[in-house]
């Protein structure tokens, strides 16, 4: 739909773009899955909030995707991708997927604390989940009774969401975002509850 330069560049935008917010989304998780534990030299010696310890993950995170998405931008410069006032969500977009990355890391930094073997189980789970992402491949490809799967799959609604504002310039589909929001909340809420309950047993345990 944007002509030959398109068309020639077209799967290396669709890889790209879903990659780079793929990286960014698994990066956060591991890293504040494991924050306590990396950590544990200075919650020994300093009383530093846990609820909030992990955030510095997020800004780091946040601070290589935008280098990286600033390339990105220049790619698609340079090929003519033409701008949309869609695109403007994007940063949106990625805050939502940090909210969720950072909310499911932090349920699984506290069970961390007391089950060792969570880290290689986080990392197993991500590789099955990458797979189970239309990231490398189109969603096309797999038979039609199948793909009602990604439908619970919410880094597949937040890269489609992405794809769809720079690929179309179209609006994301709006009510799976806002359950991704909604569930996020729910789950860091559950987070907390477990960090305030459980503080003195995980400063125990560190």
């Amino acid at each position: 739909m944007f002509g030959a330069e398109f068309s020639r560049y077209g799967y290396s935008v669709y890889l790209i773009a879903g990659i780079l917010f793929w990286n960014s989304f698994s990066t956060t998780i591991m890293r504040v899955a494991n924050v306590f534990e990396d950590k544990r030299g200075i919650l020994g010696k300093v009383g530093l909030p846990l609820i909030t310890l992990p955030i510095y993950v997020v800004i780091t995170e946040g601070v290589v995707f935008l280098i990286s998405f600033g390339f990105f931008t220049l790619f698609l410069v340079y090929i003519g991708i033409p701008f949309h006032v869609e695109m403007l969500l994007i940063p949106l977009i990625y805050v939502l997927q940090q909210f969720l990355a950072y909310s499911i890391g932090f349920v699984l930094a506290v069970f961390s604390v007391f089950i060792r073997d969570i880290k290689e189980l986080v990392a197993l789970t991500l590789q099955l989940a990458f797979w189970l992402t239309p990231i490398v491949y189109v969603v096309n490809i797999i038979p039609q009774q199948y793909a009602f799967v990604f439908d619970f799959n919410p880094v597949y609604w937040i890269i489609t969401a992405v794809r769809a504002t720079i690929i179309e310039g179209a609006s994301p589909n709006s009510m799976p975002l806002v359950l991704i929001m909604l569930v996020a909340t729910v789950v860091l809420g559950f987070g907390i509850h477990l960090v305030r309950r459980l503080e003195r047993d995980i400063r125990d345990a560190l």
